[in-house]
């Protein structure tokens, strides 16, 4: 079963429509969690984490949306792997780019130079991420770039799908996108404070 965890503080008006692309999914072993509240993204999704069943766990933004394949995809391509990651639709004005990694750079090292994994593209193995529990709750920001670094520094390297698995809408709701535009050197510093940590 895979579960998937869907966090979020206030529906903007997309909540209905990332429902409605899980129960639309050819993968139909699916335990959906949400979990809304006003606290924290990391807060709300270890919320989640901790009444998940599913072997694997997914987690998806309640303004993104799923292509119907995407957690069959996901789950045939995990093999051995404790989590995979995978190609993304960044949706901007209704005209979708594909946003993929390069397959080579899925190393820490890497990762600390630059976010080379698109969040919404990932599915792990539930036991990984209760091992290092979940995400941290003192982040507001790069919650999931930090676990996935996390991750990575326990040895937990992912695989590589060559397939889109998500729609991810850039609108300026986005705290990176709001901070980009402002408060760059804000939101820059707490990136910069989450790499150091995962320095080696």
């Amino acid at each position: 079963m895979v579960t998937i965890i869907l966090p979020y503080d206030k529906d903007r008006g997309y909540l209905q429509r990332m429902i409605d692309s899980i129960e639309a999914q050819t993968y139909d072993d699916i335990e959906l969690i949400t979990v809304h509240s006003p606290a924290s993204v990391a807060t709300n999704f270890n919320t989640g984490l901790k009444q998940a069943q599913g072997e694997f766990v997914k987690v998806v933004g309640e303004d993104d949306w799923l292509p119907e394949d995407s957690i069959q995809n996901l789950v045939d391509g995990i093999g051995d792997h404790p989590w995979i990651c995978a190609n993304a639709f960044n949706v901007i004005d209704r005209k979708p780019y594909i946003e993929k990694p390069n397959p080579r750079k899925l190393t820490l090292s890497h990762m600390i130079a630059k976010n080379v994994i698109h969040g919404g593209s990932t599915l792990y193995r539930t036991e990984i991420l209760n091992e290092i529990g979940g995400m941290d709750e003192s982040l507001w920001t790069g919650e999931e770039y930090d676990m996935n670094m996390h991750l990575m520094s326990k040895g937990y390297i992912p695989g590589y799908l060559d397939k889109e698995v998500y729609f991810y809408q850039v609108s300026n709701f986005q705290k990176s996108t709001i901070y980009r535009r402002e408060n760059l050197i804000k939101r820059e510093q707490a990136l910069k404070e989450i790499r150091q940590k995962w320095l080696v």
